[in-house]
C-alpha cells in the first residue's frame, strides 16, 4: 500500500521562489499546495490537510507575523518562516509569535528540507505513552500525553505547538531539577547535533509557556530562571 506523502503548505507572493520551492520539496517526496497570500493560504488550510507551512512575511495581504499570531490562536500546525528579514531581532520576533522554526533567505535548500523534516519527526519523537502516565495535574492544570494537550483549570484546551508541548512535557517529568540548554535542545529538535549560529529557541519557547500559564489568571511561577545554569521547572506535578 502507497505510504501518504506529508503535504507541505507554501505561503509565498513571490512566482520564482514559490516555483524554486514547490520543485525542491517534490523532489524530496513531498506534496505541496502554494499559496500566494493569507486569503489563499486559509482556503487551503481549510480544504485539505495541512502537515507544515511554510511562510513568508512580505505578503501584499497581512504581515506574516500577523498571519502567525491569529493562526496560532486556534492551531498548533507547524509553521516554519522563510523571510529576508534575517537579523537576530526578526528571528526572536517570529519565534515568540509561535513560529517553530525560522530560516532566512537566500537558503540551502537541503537545510531547509532537514528542518522541514526535524519539524515533522517531532510528535513521533515523544516518550512512549504506555510507560508514562497518561495525564500530569499541577496547580489546577492538566497535560494529556494521550491526546498532546494541555487544559487549565476550567478544562478548556490552550492551544501549544509541538515544541512548546515538548518542552513542557520534559520539564514537568524532572520537576526541582536544574535542565541545561543543551538538554532542553533535545527536548525539542531530538536530531539536532549541533547548535545553530543562532539559537534562543528553548529561551523563547519558555517565554511563551510562562504567558500561557499566567496569562489564564495564574500567578504561581513554574519556570524558574538559574543564572548560567539554565532552568527549573517548580510546579507541584502529580
Amino acid at each position: 500500500m502507497e505510504t501518504k506523502r506529508q503535504c507541505i503548505l507554501i505561503v509565498e507572493d513571490e512566482p520564482t521562489t514559490r516555483t524554486l520551492l514547490t520543485k525542491l520539496l517534490q523532489d524530496q517526496g513531498f506534496e505541496t499546495k502554494v499559496a500566494a497570500s493569507e486569503k489563499q493560504m486559509i482556503s487551503i488550510l481549510a480544504r485539505w490537510p495541512i502537515d507544515l507551512v511554510l511562510l513568508d512575511l512580505n505578503l501584499p495581504d497581512k504581515h506574516g507575523l500577523t498571519i502567525l499570531q491569529e493562526l496560532r490562536a486556534s492551531s498548533d500546525i507547524k509553521v516554519i518562516i522563510v523571510s529576508v528579514q534575517d537579523t537576530n531581532h526578526d528571528k526572536v520576533l517570529g519565534l515568540e509569535q509561535g513560529a517553530d522554526d525560522y530560516i532566512a533567505k537566500p537558503f540551502d535548500g537541503m537545510e531547509l528540507v532537514a528542518r522541514i523534516r526535524a519539524n515533522l519527526r517531532r510528535p513521533s519523537q515523544a516518550l512512549s505513552t504506555a510507560k508514562q502516565p497518561k495525564e500530569y495535574h499541577f496547580d489546577g492544570w492538566t497535560l494529556n500525553t494521550a491526546k498532546r494537550l494541555l487544559f487549565d483549570q476550567e478544562g478548556t484546551p490552550v492551544v501549544l505547538t509541538s515544541g512548546e508541548y515538548d518542552l513542557l512535557h520534559f520539564f514537568i517529568r524532572k520537576p526541582g531539577q536544574v535542565l541545561n540548554r543543551d538538554q532542553l535542545i533535545q527536548a525539542v529538535s531530538p536530531h539536532q547535533t549541533e547548535n545553530h549560529p543562532f539559537d534562543r529557541t528553548v529561551d523563547v519557547m519558555v517565554g511563551r509557556l510562562r504567558a500561557k500559564l499566567e496569562k489564564r489568571g495564574h500567578s504561581h511561577r513554574f519556570f524558574v530562571t538559574v543564572r548560567n545554569a539554565g532552568y527549573m521547572f517548580v510546579g507541584m506535578v502529580t
